[in-house]
């Protein structure tokens, strides 16, 4: 008995010839590539769903693929895909693989990257921000412009948002994945704005470098302060800092390193590391058997990692090590928590 055939998306043989066009058999969309669409429709843009396209084989994915693009400019062969963070985020080398196989097939991608992820395709617009904005649309007209007419591809990347300025100082805004800190930005005596972050629940000022994370510029000792006294506290000392003492001289309030040891130098944090935050998790490679305390990594009983003295300070201790992966044993999966008592000038 033959291999059976998909009808939907792939099949042992190709159903159609490398580049076909058909209807496609996952038609779903969501609110954000509706509401592009439509902005791309106004814009002169005759922009179609519902297509998909026969692709070549895919060596990974042991198939020859029938690939559903968000949209698609028939005559010119240009599709556009909008990629939000949250669906997008760790999708990298998925689409980096769907723009080849349809680059293939002979159709030029143009991709919509959300919350500032990195670009895939010479074509690509980078917005920093996750909203449709008008500078968002302009850009990404201006993308499948490009494509369409043949020409060679750049990337276009759009800022965030600036947010909105009551003097010199913004409304501070919060995110979900930050807790117990304040977003906000301040307008610098050259009158452009500068996007800085309250952590810890005021007791630091900190550089918003977008997915980099926020990196370190000073204390400020907020948090000793009742709440209707920040904005005055905390326009006195911007005011008093000049330009360059608005760029981060390191990664946390003590240096660059989260963890001391032989291994210390060796160990980054990830950029989503929230200093006043409960949790945080990182993968590293280790060498030997590994046991460990709160405070201390262990590799065949030789000390490998010591929570920095400062982050101890904080609250921060190893909470758990395991592997991350049955198969790789040498690599660990190492679970931070702000569950110690905070002493000295964190308390």
């Amino acid at each position: 008995m033959s291999p059976r055939r998909s009808p939907y998306t792939s099949s042992w043989l190709p159903e159609h010839d490398l580049g076909a066009e058909v209807p496609s058999q996952n038609p779903a969309t969501s609110a954000i590539e509706q509401r592009v669409k439509q902005r791309l429709l106004e814009a002169g843009l005759p922009v179609r769903q519902g297509l998909a396209i026969q692709c070549s084989y895919d060596i990974f994915g042991n198939r020859f693929p029938v690939l559903t693009p968000d949209f698609v400019l028939l005559e010119s062969k240009v599709c556009v895909e909008v990629d939000p963070l949250y669906t997008h985020g760790a999708r990298e080398f998925q689409d980096t693989m769907r723009n080849a196989l349809l680059s293939h097939a002979g159709w030029t991608v143009v991709r919509l990257r959300l919350g500032g992820q990195q670009p895939i395709g010479a074509h690509d617009v980078v917005a920093e921000g996750q909203t449709i904005t008008d500078p968002v649309i302009e850009a990404l007209v201006a993308a499948v412009t490009d494509a369409v007419d043949g020409r060679p591809g750049q990337v276009r990347r759009v800022a965030r948002p600036t947010p909105r300025m009551h003097g010199r100082l913004s409304r501070a805004t919060t995110r979900s994945a930050y807790e117990h800190a304040y977003f906000f930005a301040w307008m610098l005596d050259s009158g452009d704005p500068v996007r800085l972050a309250i952590v810890d629940s005021g007791r630091c000022l900190g550089l918003d470098r977008g997915r980099s994370g926020v990196w370190f510029l000073r204390l400020l000792d907020l948090h000793r302060l009742p709440r209707k006294q920040w904005k005055a506290e905390l326009t006195a000392v911007l005011e008093q800092m000049g330009e360059a003492d608005f760029e981060p001289t390191s990664a946390f309030p003590w240096g660059e390193r989260f963890f001391t040891g032989p291994s210390g130098p060796n160990v980054l944090l990830p950029a989503s590391f929230n200093l006043g935050g409960p949790t945080c998790e990182l993968t590293v490679t280790v060498k030997g058997t590994t046991t460990w305390e709160p405070l201390e990594l262990r590799t065949d009983g030789t000390p490998q990692l010591q929570v920095h003295p400062e982050a101890a300070a904080a609250g921060w201790r190893i909470a758990q090590v395991v592997a991350a992966n049955p198969f790789l044993p040498r690599v660990v999966t190492i679970s931070l928590a702000r569950t110690g008592k905070r002493t000295g000038h964190w308390a």
